[in-house]
C-alpha cells in the first residue's frame, strides 16, 4: 500500500480507530475500578441526617484515629451528612443508606418508631454486651432496644457531639446490611468488628 493509500485510509476511517481506543479505556477504567474497588469489609460509613452538623471535622478525626480505632484493615471511610428537607429525595437518600452504611445517626423526630422496628434490627445480649463498660442511654421501642441516644446536652459530651452545633438529642443505629459487627446477626466475619469500635469511638466521654 502505498504511503498516500495509507494517508487516505486515515483520512477517511481515523474515526474507527478514535472509537477502538476511547472503548479500551473505558474498559480498561472500568475494570481497574472493579478490582480497586474496596470490599464491605474494608470501608465504614456513617451518614448522619439532620442539621447543625460539621461531617468533614468528625471525618478527619477517625481518619486521624482509625489505626487506634480498629485493628481492621479498612481503606475507605466517609462521614455522610444528609440535611433534612421535606421533599421526597430526602426520604430516599434514608432509603439508600441503609444498605450502604455501616452507622446511622438520626435527629430525634426524623424517623418514627414504626419505620426504625422496621428496618433497624433489635440489640442483642452479645452487642449489648459491647458496650458494657459504657454509660449510655439506649432507644428503646416496646421494651425492646434499637438504637443509642446521643444527647448533646446529657451526660455524655463526646466526640460525635464536638462537632454539632445543634441542641437536638439525637440517635445512633447499626445499619441493618453492616458487615462490620463481628458475626452478630449471622452478617460479616467473626473478627470484623469495625463498626462496633467506631460507634465505641463516637461515644467516648470528652474530659474537657
Amino acid at each position: 500500500m502505498r504511503k498516500r493509500d495509507i494517508r487516505r485510509h486515515f483520512q477517511y476511517f481515523w474515526w474507527c480507530y478514535a472509537s477502538i481506543l476511547i472503548v479500551a479505556v473505558v474498559f480498561w477504567t472500568s475494570v481497574y475500578g472493579i478490582i480497586e474497588k474496596p470490599d464491605a469489609n474494608e470501608k465504614l460509613t456513617i451518614s448522619y441526617f439532620g442539621n447543625s452538623y460539621d461531617g468533614a471535622q468528625l471525618e478527619l478525626e477517625i481518619e486521624k484515629n482509625i489505626t487506634n480505632i480498629t485493628s481492621q484493615n479498612i481503606r475507605e471511610f466517609s462521614v455522610d451528612h444528609v440535611n433534612q428537607t421535606e421533599d421526597i429525595v430526602f426520604g430516599s437518600m434514608i432509603q439508600t443508606r441503609l444498605y450502604s452504611s455501616d452507622i446511622m445517626i438520626f435527629e430525634e423526630g426524623i424517623i418514627t418508631e414504626e419505620f426504625a422496628s422496621m428496618n433497624f434490627r433489635p440489640f442483642t445480649s452479645e452487642l449489648e454486651a459491647c458496650f458494657s463498660d459504657m454509660d449510655l442511654e439506649y432507644y428503646v421501642i416496646d421494651g425492646i432496644k434499637y438504637g443509642i441516644m446521643v444527647n448533646p446536652q446529657g451526660q455524655n459530651s463526646n466526640v460525635f457531639t464536638k462537632y454539632y452545633s445543634g441542641n437536638s438529642t439525637m440517635i445512633a443505629f447499626f445499619a441493618p446490611y453492616c458487615e462490620n459487627l463481628g458475626g452478630i446477626y449471622g452478617i460479616g466475619n467473626n473478627s470484623d468488628d469495625a463498626a462496633i469500635m467506631l460507634m465505641r469511638f463516637l461515644l467516648e466521654e470528652i474530659n474537657d
